[in-house]
């Protein structure tokens, strides 16, 4: 076998080990989260840290755009706007990542 071959044997073998502890994990962090915030500190462990919940609030208020009806308007009403500076076209690109690994355990 590879390198690259036995590095990705030994990637299934390590996630079949994580996956249940993964689920455990997020098990203990329901509890402790559904006790409410607080600080939990263990000499030599570490800490575990529960905040409060995020909630939705009003930030401020920001134009919208709706491209499909700016496509739709009249050609010299787009120059005009484009001219103004009130619209800016760009050009827009997908956002760049490394290649993805993925993990699957046999059943």
């Amino acid at each position: 076998m590879s390198n690259a071959s036995n590095a990705a044997f030994e990637l299934v073998q390590l996630q079949a080990q994580i996956l249940p502890l993964e689920k455990k994990r997020d098990a203990l962090k329901d509890t402790v989260r559904d006790a409410g915030p607080d600080k939990y500190e263990f000499q030599g462990f570490g800490k575990v840290t529960v905040t409060e919940p995020s909630t939705r609030r009003a930030k401020g208020l920001e134009p919208v755009f709706d491209p499909v009806r700016y496509l739709d308007l009249d050609p010299a009403l787009k120059a005009q706007l484009e001219r103004s500076g009130v619209v800016v076209m760009q050009q827009i690109y997908t956002k760049p990542g490394p290649s993805k690994v993925v993990i699957e355990v046999a059943a």
